[in-house]
């Protein structure tokens, strides 16, 4: 008897992995700059390393802070600090080689200034997934075992591979009139389209920047300063990439440089990271049931699920909100800016339409009449619908906001949150599939012949392996039978 298997390159997750990141301590002003009060805090997490070891998940990441603060005198001053961090989940001792992939996101962050340093406390959720590094191994054939039996299951799978990308370095002129000095930017990037550049080992990437700016002019006063810049660059891909691609665009820095002295234009500048991505759909049949009529022997099998990768989704979405100013504050004279952070805690599909909801955790800085800068902080609650036919699967959502602030009244302001949004896929499978085959006891089988009625969804081999005969045999007799049984149907079975 020789056993004959098949291995497979299958994006199996083997394990779902929630856990928490608690951070407290201090992270330093930069410039030996003493912070009075803080006007803006923007975070940003990342997770550096996955390390899956035998009976433990390591991980190492950075969390960096873009600050915005003012002095005792009232001096505005920016800075970005970090704080790295390590940790540890302990998991099942297993001896499978695991590779390990980690979403990382801030749920609450509180931040005070401490004159040379600013004290933090923040809550960070890790999501890791498992996968299996080796290739699935399935039996497909037995020798020397005439009346092996298997049933074999067809799938379609898409893999995602990373045929190219890089760096980009962005300039783009634009008027920067009447602004002095820039003391925060950030901004959001979305890749509207790629295509093959016919004859060129390089991809046509195009997509929109958008930057937000904290700004002063000549006469000290704090202004929002928004600037939207249309990208189309080239860059290198694998020479034997192929449509459909995609492409995933991430910033890594941004700034607005404001113009010199007597020149009214200034630039965005921008660098950003993008990989562009091919998916490849390929077919395979797994076997997902083995029985020998005459023999003493049975499958060894295994449940595995299957996480197939689709194409991203990117949706634009406007909303608009008041918000009014809490109660005790003095008025606002004149709104100054405003910064938000999405919190998505619903996210779900039905019926081609993905259902996002969640919170802006929104920081508004304003003015008083006596020129006083004040900020504070609302949680304004969003809700998304996209349409999402081409992909039946659930979808996590990735968003990105900017917000833009406009007086409303003495009390409350108008906020106009534009978020980019991409939906990436999260499609799974779990199949039983066949591992191998053991000895069992021979269960006694009734001769004669045998009138069975079918059940719904029964099919010719779960009905040959519950009755221990062949399936040529069960056709020889009912050659009009379907592949799947409807119910009732009478089939004459010769043992």
């Amino acid at each position: 008897m020789e056993l004959k298997y098949s291995e497979n390159e299958l994006n199996i997750r083997c394990e779902a992995i929630e856990s928490q990141i608690l951070m407290q301590g201090n992270v330093p002003v930069l410039d030996g700059k003493s912070a009075r009060s803080l006007l803006l805090a923007k975070p940003y997490a990342e997770i550096i390393s996955v390390d899956v070891m035998r009976d433990r998940i390591l991980m190492e990441g950075n969390l960096s802070i873009d600050a915005v603060c003012t002095t005792p005198s009232g001096e505005v001053f920016s800075f970005t600090s970090s704080a790295p961090f390590k940790h540890r989940i302990d998991i099942e001792a297993s001896d499978r080689k695991l590779r390990g992939e980690a979403d990382v996101s801030i749920q609450t962050l509180n931040i005070r200034p401490e004159g040379m340093s600013l004290s933090l406390e923040a809550a960070l959720d890790v999501s890791v997934s498992l996968f299996d590094e080796l290739p699935l191994s399935t039996l497909y054939s037995v020798e020397g075992i005439d009346d092996a039996e298997f049933d074999f299951k067809n799938l379609s799978i898409s893999k995602k591979i990373k045929v190219g990308g890089g760096r980009l370095r962005l300039r783009e002129i634009t008027s920067t009139e009447g602004i002095s000095a820039v003391f925060y930017t950030e901004g959001c990037a979305i890749v509207t389209g790629v295509r093959l550049d016919p004859g060129e080992n390089e991809a046509v990437v195009s997509g929109t920047i958008t930057a937000s700016a904290l700004c002063m002019d000549s006469t000290g006063q704090l202004s929002e300063q928004v600037r939207q810049v249309a990208f189309e660059e080239s860059l290198p891909i694998a020479a034997n990439a192929h449509e459909p691609l995609y492409a995933i665009a991430r910033i890594e820095s941004i700034s607005l440089r404001p113009a010199a002295e007597l020149i009214s234009n200034g630039a965005v500048e921008a660098l950003l990271c993008i990989d562009i991505f091919e998916l490849k759909t390929e077919s395979i049949s797994l076997p997902v049931d083995f029985f020998s009529p005459g023999g003493n022997i049975s499958a060894i099998s295994r449940n595995i699920t299957i996480q197939d990768p689709g194409m991203p989704i990117f949706s634009t979405q406007t909303i608009r909100e008041t918000i009014s100013l809490p109660e005790g504050m003095p008025e606002i004279e004149h709104p100054i800016y405003t910064q938000a952070r999405p919190i998505v805690t619903l996210s779900e599909s039905d019926s081609g339409i993905t259902r996002i909801e969640g919170i802006f955790i929104t920081r508004v800085i304003y003015r008083t009449e006596t020129g006083m800068l004040y900020a504070f902080d609302e949680d304004v609650p969003f809700s998304i619908s996209v349409n999402t036919p081409s992909c039946d699967c659930d979808m996590a959502a990735v968003p990105c906001v900017i917000a833009v602030i406009a007086p409303a009244s003495a009390t409350s302001v108008d906020i106009t949150y534009t978020v980019e949004l991409m939906l990436k896929p999260i499609c799974e499978e779990t199949i039983h599939v066949v591992t191998g085959i053991s000895e069992c006891e021979c269960k006694d089988r009734p001769l004669g012949v045998l009138i069975y009625f079918a059940e719904s969804g029964d099919t010719l081999f779960s009905i040959a392996k519950k009755l221990l005969v062949s399936t040529a045999s069960l056709k020889a007799v009912n050659s009009s039978l379907p592949e799947v049984m409807q119910g009732g149907e009478r089939i004459v079975v010769m043992i």
